[in-house]
């Protein structure tokens, strides 16, 4: 301790036993920057009567004396043995009297009051009896989480109404309550000894049934439980509660969904955000249990619904929740016959979130007797679905229990693996869509399915046969016939023979690719017709209540058989496919039923073995777009298309037969002429015609091909590009018929050998017209004002060289603008690739451009021009001419003439801009004498042959393009040094 003397600790010098720290402790606080004061009453702090009472409940802020709380209950402590021993042990020997109190179906684990309460219950899938938890009750201790301490709430004790329980002197537990809801009841009763007096209590047991998520944000379509037996439907309440920062579970009001809820209520919508769920319904009876989106990640343990429901337990619908393990279905809800479990395809952060070892995961865990099932983008992607039970490459076998009454199955968008399912023959609908399965058996296709959809498995084929034509997939007979949907598009399969199924409403084959198996151009499995090559053997011959045929983008060939005996077809479409009858006629005459309104068809080079430039050639029939109508004389009618696509790709020549249709494009044929086209009085006007890419011929007159005297009222669209007419007739476009031309294109309309004068006509009058396209034309002249009245014009596009035509146009640009500035930016192209209108002048802006021809001028004048059109929001493109010229020069400022030498005058000032060069004039007895003429950024000049005796001026202007041709000038003028007197200079 030598080491401490002398030493200062706390600023205090101490000695060898620190007594100083004692006699001064208030200095040594001081120095610590404490008060003295309060240490003082820390000091006390465990003073019993000055201390926790007086001092530090008041300084904690507590709502009790903590001290004394937690005495109180540390002596109730010792006493809750003998309590609990003589009043709640499953078995006691009270006063050498042996007993059991508690009678029932409960197992009691220690005392009752204890956190484990379990019952003894038989396991079905198991066939033993296993111990399981009882869940939290509102009337009862049997909370395996909460430290609350609970003897139970709303007892019902035999017919004595003022029976107490006996709890001595223990402050610390609750008080009874009445139950909260008439829907709760006593599942268990309790013997138990009061005082020597027996009594029994009756608990409450899965009653409120308890539920962990995200819970709010519902409507009666998200969540919904129904109840009660058959004509008396039970009410159910809600009840949502948090637990808060402080570990302090807090509960939101009660929702009350009454039986029976009018349509026109919701009253779960009032339902506040918790974590926790408490639901007061009888489980037992539940015949109806929905929670969408309500952040379930497993069900309630303990709990069986629906096992004296009635009616009988129908839907249990829990989608788009949180599970990552397929739930206990059928341990919860044993009876309930239609599943779903599904999760919205397009909510990427939600889907495919399951994972199962294997299909085994799935059929444990589903209801026996089952009907729909539904499990849309449930399961981990590339899951293989095989049989576990049988040797690779067996498919998991749906048609043995819990599946075998299975109606409807929906397991679509699960990127499911492997071969698809063997399935029940109870089985009606079902979607494997949006998969990777790979083999189809004949185990799938069985004979009561009426809606089948297996698309969306990319590479699907039929699994081996031979001849593979021969698989169940392909024949007829397979189908039942009241298939009404069939969806094979983006697979390998091909199309089957559905001829006669009379309920067929829609087929889907679009993006079909071939299976490799046979000849891409030659096999029947991948063409429209049962008899390979045989227009008349149509595979959906008489599916009369067919309205949908979609073979988009598919890998299928041969000819296009006739649809006539498709009577009710509304859509049928052959886009990007290799379909096409190669010689005679390309459609069958009076091929269409009357009902056809959207018919498109485009044939594909890529998938298709024939070609134009291979010869292939063939004409469609006048009745190609007719009907026969169902009268006396099958008279021949027009079908009213809303959409009319027929794209042969330059083989379908001839004439383009008659056609009615509100949006028609016949373009990429080789049509040389085209019926003319009439305005229907009543419906389906037409509102887009598109001819472009034909060998149309003759003088182009859109008043003949638009035929009749009636407006065309719904035309917005006219695109005849990349034809052969000869001509443009002279008022071939009356205003009066296309009030509504927004658009017309006539992009290289017109052949190159014209022998006379080509002249674009005006387009007066089209006050809708907007967008103009003659570019890759080789006009001679244009009509004047060929914009007069084409006021929402803002787009067009010629292909000129020839200054007059540009002048031409230039000026109905002028005119129709006006003087205003544009309210909507307009743009007008002169050029492509074959040229452009040159308007650059050579030599301009230089000091030795002094004059300019009469055709230069007119380059500056246009130029000005189509700078004054640009400061109106309009656009000139695509023409070669010189940047906006320079305003006139200004006269030059602070010119000044100094006599700064003998015989010598400078002149001085400012520097100018926009001027080639400057001209210096000097005027003598009222003679001009042309000096010199000076670079354009000169600011002084040196007169050396100036007379001091003579009176004289100067005389100074820039000159450029505009000067001189506008013949302008502005020129400042100074007066030379006074002669007689003193010379400015030494």
């Amino acid at each position: 301790m030598s080491g401490f003397r002398n030493a200062t600790v706390f600023g205090l010098k101490i000695g060898f036993n620190l007594s100083e720290l004692r006699q001064d402790a208030n200095d040594a606080l001081i120095n610590l920057n404490l008060d003295p004061q309060d240490f003082r009453r820390l000091q006390n702090i465990g003073n019993v009567t000055s201390g926790i009472p007086n001092t530090f409940q008041k300084i904690s802020k507590l709502s009790e004396n903590l001290l004394l709380k937690s005495d109180s209950m540390k002596s109730e402590t010792s006493a809750y043995t003998g309590v609990l021993d003589r009043l709640f042990q499953s078995s006691s020997n009270l006063r050498g009297v042996f007993f059991r109190p508690i009678d029932g179906n409960l197992n009691i684990n220690g005392r009752l009051i204890a956190k484990s309460i379990t019952q003894r219950t038989f396991n079905e899938t198991s066939k033993t009896f296993v111990t399981s938890p009882i869940t939290t009750a509102i009337n009862s201790a049997w909370d395996t989480t909460s430290t609350t301490i609970s003897l139970g709430q709303g007892l019902v004790v035999e017919s004595n109404a003022n029976a107490k329980v006996v709890t001595g002197r223990l402050k610390n537990v609750q008080a009874f309550e009445s139950r909260r809801f008439g829907t709760e009841k006593a599942t268990h009763k309790i013997k138990i000894k009061i005082g020597g007096t027996d009594y029994f209590m009756y608990a409450i047991k899965n009653n409120p049934f308890k539920l962990e998520g995200a819970f709010g944000n519902a409507t009666k379509s998200t969540l919904q439980i129904t109840t009660g037996t058959s004509g008396n439907p039970g009410d159910v309440n809600y009840v949502a509660s948090f637990v808060n920062n402080s570990g302090v579970t807090i509960e939101r009001p009660v929702v009350k969904v009454p039986a029976d809820e009018p349509t026109t209520d919701d009253a779960i919508a009032n339902l506040q955000t918790g974590s926790i769920l408490n639901i007061y319904a009888d489980p037992e009876k539940v015949n109806s249990f929905r929670m969408q989106n309500q952040g379930l990640t497993e069900l309630p343990e303990g709990i069986k619904f629906g096992t004296s429901a009635d009616p009988v337990p129908n839907l249990l619908d829990i989608s788009f929740n949180d599970f990552t393990t397929f739930p206990a279905i059928k341990k919860t809800f044993p009876g309930f016959t239609k599943v779903i479990i599904r999760q919205d395809p397009g909510n990427s952060s939600k889907i495919r979130k399951i994972v199962i070892t294997d299909f085994d995961d799935i059929s444990n865990n589903i209801p026996t007797g089952v009907t729909e099932f539904n499990a849309t983008a449930s399961f981990k992607a590339d899951t293989l679905l095989e049989n576990v039970d049988t040797p690779t490459g067996f498919p998991a076998d749906m048609s043995v229990a819990p599946f075998t009454l299975l109606e409807n199955l929906n397991l679509s968008h699960n990127l499911f693996t492997g071969i698809v399912p063997k399935m029940p023959a109870s089985l009606t609908t079902l979607n494997l869509g949006r998969n990777r399965f790979t083999k189809l058996t004949a185990d799938t296709l069985t004979s009561n399915l009426t809606s089948i959809n297996l698309s969306d498995n990319e590479g699907l084929q039929v699994d081996d046969d031979t001849p593979v034509e021969a698989h169940p997939y392909y024949n007829n007979n397979t189908y039942n016939a009241g298939l009404t949907h069939l969806q094979v598009h983006k697979t390998s399969l091909g199309i089957p023979d559905l001829q006669n199924k009379i309920s067929l409403s829609v087929f889907n084959g679009f993006n079909m690719t071939y299976d490799a198996v046979g000849t891409a151009t030659n096999d029947v499995r991948f063409q429209l017709v049962s008899t390979i090559d045989d227009a008349s053997t149509s595979k959906f011959k008489d599916c009369t209540a067919l309205t949908q045929i979609n073979l988009n983008s598919s890998r299928v060939h041969g000819p296009i058989p006739s649809f006539a005996s498709n009577t009710l077809l509304n859509k049928l479409e052959l886009k990007d496919t290799g379909v096409i009858n190669p010689t005679g006629n390309a459609l069958a005459p009076f091929g269409f039923p009357e009902k056809l309104r959207i018919f498109q068809y485009v044939y594909s080079t890529n998938f298709g073995e024939f070609s134009a430039a291979g010869g292939t050639s063939n004409t469609l029939p006048s009745s190609a777009f007719q009907y026969e109508a169902n009268d006396a004389d099958f008279t021949a009618t027009l079908i009213p298309f809303e959409t009319l696509t027929y794209r042969s790709k330059g083989i379908t020549g001839g004439q383009c037969p008659a056609l009615k249709g509100i949006n028609v494009d016949v373009s990429e044929n080789a049509f040389t002429s085209i019926v003319p086209i009439s305005e229907d009085s009543v419906d389906e006007k037409i509102a887009t015609f598109k001819a472009q890419d034909n060998k149309l011929q003759g003088p182009l007159n859109l008043n003949t091909l638009f035929s009749g005297s009636a407006e065309f009222e719904s035309l917005t669209e006219i695109n005849l590009s990349n034809n052969d007419f000869s001509s443009f007739d002279l008022n071939s476009i009356p205003s009066t018929k296309f009030t509504a031309l927004t658009k017309l294109l006539l992009k290289n309309s017109f052949t190159d050998d014209t022998p006379t004068n080509l002249i674009l006509r005006e387009f007066t009058g089209l006050s809708l017209l907007q967008e103009i396209d003659v570019s890759e034309n080789d006009f001679d002249d244009v009509d004047s004002s060929i914009f007069n009245g084409c006021s929402s014009l803002n787009s067009f596009s010629i292909d000129t060289t020839s200054f007059d035509i540009l002048s031409s146009i230039i000026g109905s640009i002028e005119s129709f603008i006006g003087s205003a500035v544009s309210t909507v930016a307009r743009t007008f192209s002169f050029g492509s690739n074959i040229g452009k209108v040159n308007m650059k002048i050579p030599d301009v802006n230089t000091f030795s451009k002094n004059t300019y021809t009469a055709e230069e001028q007119d380059f500056f004048n246009m130029n000005d021009r189509i700078r004054s059109l640009e400061n109106k929001n309009v656009s000139i493109d695509n023409i070669d001419l010189d940047a906006a010229y320079a305003a006139l020069p200004d006269p030059p400022s602070n010119l000044v003439a100094s006599n700064t030498a003998p015989n010598t005058c400078t002149l001085t000032f400012d520097a100018m801009t926009g001027v080639d060069r400057i001209k210096i004039i000097k005027v003598t007895n009222g003679i001009d004498t042309a000096l010199d003429t000076v670079a354009g950024n000169t600011t002084t000049f040196v007169d050396t042959a100036f007379d001091e005796t003579t009176d004289a001026r100067y005389k100074i202007h820039g000159e450029n393009i505009r000067s001189i041709i506008g013949g302008v000038i502005n020129e400042a003028t100074v007066a030379s040094p006074i002669p007689d007197s003193p010379p400015n200079h030494t």
